[in-house]
């Protein structure tokens, strides 16, 4: 962004007074000047700009109605700044959850190199640095080639353990079926209770059959279009 000058200044007063057909005193610009020069060059002009196109004072505005159109303006901005951007390996969160392996019941969260992971603590250790330090994959490598279950293999033994598996599931907008790869060992109860609900597995148990595994989830593709919607991020 970009600071006021005097001379810059001038030239949006120019338009201003060329729409309204009336000149600004020496005096009454240096005034317009001072109190307008805490805001960005581009954002004063939009503001000005804004009031011209709509004409919806019929004189030339205060400086108190261009700060607040000009306020308007900044706020939008910082507001768009300050929403999350949608990466597909922290879904906007700015962290990046490791499953340990081994059987161990507990994870581990790294602050990721993309936009939101910059807002969070540099007292945080990041992904990149944890591949260093304990030999992380890198994330954009190829999803392994785990072998497939589905809904039917989970219910014909749900106590059955997996590990290293790709889960087939339908996205409740589009669908389509897509796979979540599991690196951890997992029991095929905790895959159906976490896509599905522990009430809703247990009446999936009783009849014995579901064609696909999903419930309220969501493909890859239709997350980051629905977060998008709803304004999570941009």
């Amino acid at each position: 962004m970009k600071n006021i000058n005097k001379l810059e200044f001038q030239s949006i007063l120019k338009k201003i007074e060329s729409a309204y057909d009336k000149e600004f005193s020496e005096e009454k610009a240096d005034l317009y000047f001072d109190n307008l020069k805490d805001f960005d060059l581009d954002v004063i002009r939009l503001a000005c700009r804004e009031m011209v196109r709509t004409r919806e004072l019929k004189s030339i505005p205060t400086i108190g109605e261009i700060r607040k159109e000009a306020s308007f303006i900044r706020n939008e901005r910082r507001s768009r700044q300050n929403k999350s951007v949608y990466c597909k390996h922290c879904s906007g969160t700015g962290w990046i959850i490791v499953e340990e392996k081994d059987g161990m019941k507990y994870s581990t969260a790294y602050r990721c190199d993309c936009k939101n992971g910059q807002s969070i603590s540099k007292d945080s250790m990041s992904y990149k640095e944890a591949m260093i330090k304990y030999g992380l994959p890198p994330l954009n490598q190829p999803e392994p080639s785990y072998p497939i279950i589905t809904a039917e293999d989970i219910i014909a033994d749900p106590g059955k353990v997996y590990s290293g598996v790709r889960v087939e599931l339908i996205c409740k907008n589009c669908h389509k079926i897509y796979y979540v790869p599991y690196h951890s060992r997992v029991t095929g109860r905790e895959i159906m209770e976490c896509y599905m609900g522990a009430e809703n597995f247990r009446k999936l148990i009783e009849e014995g059959y579901a064609e696909h595994l999903g419930g309220d989830n969501l493909c890859e593709l239709c997350y980051e279009d629905e977060g998008r919607k709803k304004g999570f991020w941009i």
